[in-house]
């Protein structure tokens, strides 16, 4: 199904004395997943590390999304086509599992499903914390380019 998106639609709709134009459909190529139930947000330096992991692959800001799956939302039909801006999704910890529970992957290993990427990782703070997961990351990583 179209949908009319034209100014004069929203217009009409919502009796507006000023209609903004929609920007283009938000597009980009990785969808970070995390988990974080009993916190508010991700803490300052996990969210650091974070950037600075999607800094070594050469990411830039326009090219993720970070959502944090743990704050109660419904999630499903992510992986229809029509509503697909990402081409990869990485999950850390139990995110990849929350929005797509019927996924079965092996963590560290990049498995293309449906013609999208996904990746399942350890949480943050285990990665940043040991050696041997940070370097499982990064040879996962290289895979997904």
């Amino acid at each position: 199904m179209e949908i009319n998106a034209s100014p004069a639609f929203f217009k009409e709709l919502y009796q507006f004395e000023e209609v903004y134009q929609l920007a283009d459909v938000d597009t980009f190529v990785v969808w970070v997943l995390i988990d974080y139930p009993q916190q508010t947000r991700i803490p300052e330096t996990t969210l650091a590390f974070l950037h600075k992991i999607l800094g070594a692959i050469q990411l830039k800001a326009q090219d993720f999304r970070i959502a944090d799956v743990s704050a109660g939302k419904v999630w499903e039909n992510y992986s229809l086509p029509a509503l697909v801006p990402y081409r990869q999704v990485w999950g850390f910890g139990n995110a990849l599992k929350t929005v797509f529970p019927t996924l079965n992957l092996t963590a560290y290993t990049p498995q293309t499903i449906e013609g999208i990427l996904y990746l399942q990782a350890e949480n943050l703070e285990t990665i940043q914390t040991d050696v041997q997961h940070k370097n499982s990351l990064w040879q996962a990583l290289q895979k997904t380019k």
